[in-house]
């Protein structure tokens, strides 16, 4: 019979679990940038922001057919969106200036922490930087000490 205290009164488990907790905190130093797939609200927010943008110089500076020749060039209307994107910088409300709370950050940090640890990988959240890759792979190799002795 599988027993539950046994396997959480041991010290694999009480290290694995200091583990997550530290490395949770040393991927907190890093910043958002070093992730992807905590960026969502950010990301979300610039989109939209720059929907309401381009939406705003239709109605004011084209008329309908020159909106639909301009809709027509793939290559006219990504060069448009970057005009607007680099605009928006101005904006008061852009994703840079949003910040998350430092709790949702933690949280975020604890997950992939968690998932890193446990070798789960799920993939919604990884590393971009190399510090963040180099502390994910230094806790994979920690976990796997553990597994191993």
């Amino acid at each position: 019979m599988f027993d539950l205290y046994k396997l959480l009164s041991t010290k694999k488990v009480y290290s694995l679990i200091i583990t997550i907790v530290i490395f949770a905190f040393l991927y907190l130093l890093l910043d958002d940038t070093s992730f992807s797939g905590v960026n969502f609200i950010k990301d979300t927010i610039k989109q939209e922001v720059i929907k309401k943008k381009i939406s705003k110089e239709i109605d004011t500076t084209t008329s309908l057919e020159t909106f639909k020749l301009y809709s027509e060039t793939d290559a006219t209307i990504e060069d448009a969106t970057k005009n607007v994107a680099e605009e928006t910088k101005e904006i008061d409300i852009i994703p840079e200036k949003i910040n998350v709370p430092l709790p949702q950050r933690f949280f975020d940090r604890l997950y992939f922490s968690i998932v890193t640890s446990c070798l789960i990988g799920y993939g919604d959240i990884y590393p971009k930087s190399n510090a963040a890759k180099s502390l994910s792979m230094i806790q994979s190799f920690i976990t796997l000490a553990l597994i191993i002795q």
